[in-house]
């Protein structure tokens, strides 16, 4: 092969238009006020700019099979780099763990409970759909609206195109535009809300322009020095795809082994193989926290001398893996498909928002006192967008993390893993049985419920119960009066 012919050249071309797409959107989200005012991650002016110029034929030299590749492997890489960040804390006292984990357990629940909320609603509009108005509309698939809005373009994309083949046409842009429509919502009525709040005294907001920067002293005594013969960036990224070449053995692994072989037949590979690799960034995840436990025994050990990797420069990587995944999956959409769906896409963005918005405001308020305006913001966000929105939209309300509110979705994300296992089934499925599927998630919400108003309930039941053993106490020690 030459230097001159083009399949050398491909990847990089492909690439570089989508660099150049980030720096006009970067520029005109600079110098337009309304753009800047709307908090838009420029990931997404920048895809739906190239989406523009896709419709009209000007980028049909990306293949889709380049951006596939992106939205797949950039959400699991990205979730790796988040994975691997240590947290520093002086307070290790047990009741400060404690607490944690009890805020972990809430943030967790919080999330898949709004899952189920996102997927309850989806599943009532589009079997309603199909057994009335919309005939054609495959019922099982109001389902991707909790996938498209609680996380994102890339399992919006891996989930369209299994419900795809499974006989949802145009599926794949069905998926994407709810989770692009999802980052409008979580950007735009987040920021009129946090406007709302601030007139009403709520909160103080700080100008974004004139918060301090970020701070590039994020470096501890530990951090590998810069004399090392190898850069730290080199290093960090090493390290991510150490762990995610594991991730991928693991997968193909047991896939050659169990599934492909026939063990689970049938199951095996119309459901687990889909299921598994569609939550690649699951197990991808799994790998980086159990790197990150065996690294810090290491550590303690002194058998490593280093911390190898970097705070600093892994948020940076993986915002930038986000970045490239949101604006690829915003690529992916076909508009010719998205028109002949525009009505249910508008009615679930609509019933998907609002039963959002009303949920995490009800759970909010009950399990997250003192900063339930700042858990509120970010939790809409994530849960709309995606965990960085949530994040961008805490830092307005709460620009140097006095709260805990940004800790939660991280730390709530883990348990989220745990907590909605279940979900990965209902995924499986819904195409089938729709009905069956809408009502195991109707009580997988109760469930989740019963976790997260735990102390109301329960505590309820206590008090009535202390109430009667005084009163029984009162009754005993009344004096006996002989007549």
């Amino acid at each position: 092969m030459n230097f001159w012919d083009y399949a050398i050249w491909s990847a990089l071309v492909q690439f570089g238009a989508i660099c150049m797409f980030i720096i006009f959107a970067n520029i005109l989200r600079r110098k337009i006020p309304f753009l800047r005012r709307s908090l838009l991650p420029t990931a997404v002016i920048a895809g739906f700019m190239a989406l523009i110029f896709r419709s009209i034929g000007w980028l049909d030299f990306i293949s889709i099979g380049f951006l596939d590749g992106i939205t797949f492997h950039a959400l699991a890489l990205g979730f790796i780099a988040l994975s691997l960040k240590r947290r520093y804390t002086e307070k290790n006292d047990q009741l400060h763990k404690k607490n944690r984990m009890s805020e972990g357990l809430n943030s967790g629940a919080t999330i898949v409970g709004t899952y189920l909320v996102q997927g309850i609603v989806g599943l009532t509009v589009t079997i309603l759909f199909a057994w009335t108005i919309l005939s054609w509309l495959f019922p099982g698939s109001g389902l991707l609206l909790a996938i498209a809005f609680g996380q994102g373009p890339g399992q919006a994309n891996n989930f369209g195109r299994i419900y795809e083949e499974l006989g949802f046409s145009g599926g794949q842009s069905f998926a994407l535009s709810l989770a692009s429509i999802g980052f409008l919502v979580g950007s735009i009525v987040t920021v009129i809300y946090i406007n709302i709040l601030r007139k009403k005294g709520k909160i103080s907001v700080e100008e974004i322009q004139k918060r301090s920067k970020e701070s590039m002293d994020d470096e501890h005594a530990d951090e590998m020095p810069l004399s090392e013969p190898v850069d730290r960036m080199t290093m960090n990224i090493a390290v991510i795809m150490f762990i995610f070449m594991i991730s991928a053995g693991f997968l193909f692994g047991f896939d050659r082994l169990f599934i492909a072989s026939g063990l689970f037949g049938d199951f095996g590979v119309e459901t687990l193989r889909p299921m598994m690799f569609g939550f690649n960034f699951i197990f991808a995840m799994l790998f980086a926290f159990g790197y990150k436990r065996i690294f810090v025994a290491l550590r303690k050990r002194n058998i490593i001398k280093y911390e190898y990797t970097s705070n600093l420069l892994l948020g940076r990587i993986g915002g930038s893996l986000f970045d490239f995944m949101i604006i690829a999956g915003i690529l992916l959409i076909d508009i010719n498909v998205v028109g002949q769906l525009i009505v249910p896409i508008i009615i679930l963005m609509i019933v998907g928002s609002v039963a959002t918005f009303i949920y995490l405001k009800i759970v909010t308020k009950y399990n997250f006192h003192g900063y339930q305006n700042e858990q509120f913001v970010g939790f809409f966000a994530h849960l709309t967008g995606q965990i960085s929105t949530g994040i961008a939209m805490i830092r307005v309300v709460d620009p140097n993390f006095k709260t805990r509110a940004s800790d939660n979705l991280v730390l709530g994300s883990g348990f989220a893993i745990l907590l909605g296992f279940p979900m990965m089934f209902m995924m499986g499925l819904a195409p089938s049985h729709p009905l069956l599927t809408l009502g195991i998630l109707v009580l997988l919400f109760i469930g989740i419920n019963l976790i997260l108003f735990r102390s109301i309930i329960f505590k309820r039941k206590k008090r009535k119960d202390e109430k009667n053993i005084s009163i029984a106490n009162e009754v005993e020690e009344l004096p006996v009066v002989d007549n």
